[in-house]
């Protein structure tokens, strides 16, 4: 639960330090107010050392915001906020810096760490009603810093300083019955550094670098009366949450250095993006990313080694809760042409007898499942309950080239699981998969002739191939469609098997 309540400390002070204004009619005192009961609704307490309201204008001083569970804890304190009305609208300052503390135990290890968040010259609006507040600003840098760090009770020496300029953004805060709040940003460049000592092997890490075109959106519905501390609760309640976030061309550098040894990476890309969303029924994760290059130097690395990938990707939707029906999943991931130099390649193929294309490959799955239990209740799970149910997969793509052969496949089954008995304790399928190799029986005979597979190994590859699979038309092409038919059996290209 500490990754929640750490993301929720997170998710305060961005909705404290990032929010801003339009035409509106809203005061100083329901802004305050406002905050304090959406960060209750969250399981935080909001206090101000002292309050001081004349002539439209509210200070807040020593204003505090607290979180306290058995596995996190976190504190963020602003030494002042200024809230001026303005025509309907309310003008929000604060303190340059924000200093932030948290303490987190997993496994037995506390950790204990302390930030300092800056925000010179911001600035803040906030307009709209009561019930609806849009918050506006703008900030020609936020920068984060890690000032402090402790494990066990022993310091670790580790800095990290992330700064993003000229940052807009906009929040808006809807507050009539369940809490729905909306947001974006976006900045043009953001720079960071990270360095760090590791005094019982005697080495050091250090890493910098920058990104550009940053942009993010966000959502989340937090229904009335939900407790945060009860995920599961809050997600059958209608918690919901739905992010994404996109970045331009970036790069890094960083050297890892011990007493022997030392490595250095050079690292860049063209851009990619990451969403994540998740409700009572299900989970949504995915990344991508383009144009990734990587270039390794160091002193047990006879040679550099450089990787370049064109494309990469990874999504995951996974059902979360107990049902009675079943719901989609899906899982892809993606590696396409990806090259390493000639130098690599020397190290297993020093007379090059293998094609040195780019390789590629990709998995694009997806079905129905029924949950049996819900991921976030570990009170619905024992330890040999079976989490779930297959009804449904479908091989969307499948992909698979290197060394001049190309694997390609695609199919669907279903699953009957009142018949446990035809296939052993497995849910009956239903279906067929069909497969098409180009070029396999030329990449056996090159791993042979570079003694990478023996001869007898290699006959039993081409029997179980003659066995599964048919030539096809075209030069050193093999094509299989295994498929299980309503009786039960399991045919490869017609042929029964079983």
């Amino acid at each position: 639960m500490e990754q929640w309540k750490s993301l929720g400390c997170s998710t305060l002070l961005a909705g404290l330090l990032c929010s801003t204004a339009a035409q509106a009619d809203v005061t100083a005192a329901e802004v305050w107010q406002s905050w304090q009961d959406y960060y209750a609704d969250m399981g935080y307490t909001v206090t101000a050392g002292s309050e001081d309201a004349s002539g439209g204008t509210l200070t807040l001083r020593d204003v505090t915001a607290t979180t306290t569970t058995p596995e996190a804890s976190g504190s963020v304190t602003i030494a002042e906020v200024v809230m001026v009305e303005r025509g309907g609208a309310v003008e929000i300052t604060m303190s340059p810096e924000v200093p932030f503390d948290m303490t987190t135990v997993v496994e037995g290890e506390t950790t204990e760490m302390s930030m300092l968040f800056s925000q010179p010259e911001m600035v803040m609006t906030v307009s709209g009603t009561p019930e609806e507040m849009k918050y506006d600003f703008t900030a020609p840098s936020l920068s984060m810093t890690i000032t402090e760090m402790v494990v066990n009770g022993a310091p670790v020496e580790m800095t990290m300083d992330l700064t993003a300029s000229d940052v807009t953004g906009t929040s808006v805060m809807a507050t009539a019955g369940d809490t729905i709040a909306t947001q974006q940003f976006a900045s043009p460049e953001m720079t960071f550094t990270v360095s760090a000592v590791d005094p019982e092997a005697g080495g050091t890490f250090s890493m910098d670098g920058s990104m550009t075109d940053l942009a993010g959106t966000g959502s989340m519905t937090l229904p009335e009366g939900v407790d945060m501390n009860d995920m599961a609760a809050a997600l059958a309640a209608g918690l919901t949450i739905d992010g994404s976030f996109s970045y331009g061309a970036g790069a890094y550098s960083m050297d890892v250095v011990d007493a022997t040894d030392t490595m250095n990476i050079e690292a860049a890309g063209m851009g990619g993006s990451f969403d994540v969303a998740m409700n009572a029924e299900a989970l949504r994760y995915g990344a991508e990313g383009t144009g990734a290059t990587m270039a390794l130097t160091g002193s047990q690395i006879p040679f550099p080694v450089n990787i370049a990938l064109a494309e990469s990707a990874f999504s995951l939707l996974m059902p979360v809760s107990q049902s009675d029906t079943p719901a989609p999943f899906a899982f892809e991931t993606r590696l396409v042409d990806l090259t390493v130099n000639d130098e690599v390649w020397a190290m297993f193929d020093p007379m090059a007898q293998l094609p040195r294309d780019p390789a590629t490959l990709i998995l694009d799955i997806s079905g129905a499942a029924r949950m049996l239990v819900d991921i976030f209740d570990p009170t619905s799970a024992t330890d040999d309950a079976v989490p779930g149910e297959l009804h449904a997969l479908d091989l969307n793509e499948l992909k698979l080239t290197f060394g001049g052969a190309d694997l390609t496949g695609d199919g669907a089954f279903t699953f009957d699981n009142t018949d446990m008995v035809t296939y052993d304790g497995f849910p009956k399928p239903l279906g067929s998969v069909s497969l098409k190799l180009l070029g396999g029986n030329g990449l056996l005979d090159k791993l042979i002739a570079m003694g990478i597979v023996p001869e007898e190994q290699a006959m039993g590859v081409r029997m179980m191939a003659g066995l599964f699979a048919n030539a096809g038309p075209g030069p050193d092409e093999l094509n299989s469609t295994i498929e299980v038919r309503e009786d039960g059996g399991l045919y490869a290209n017609g042929q029964r098997l079983k």
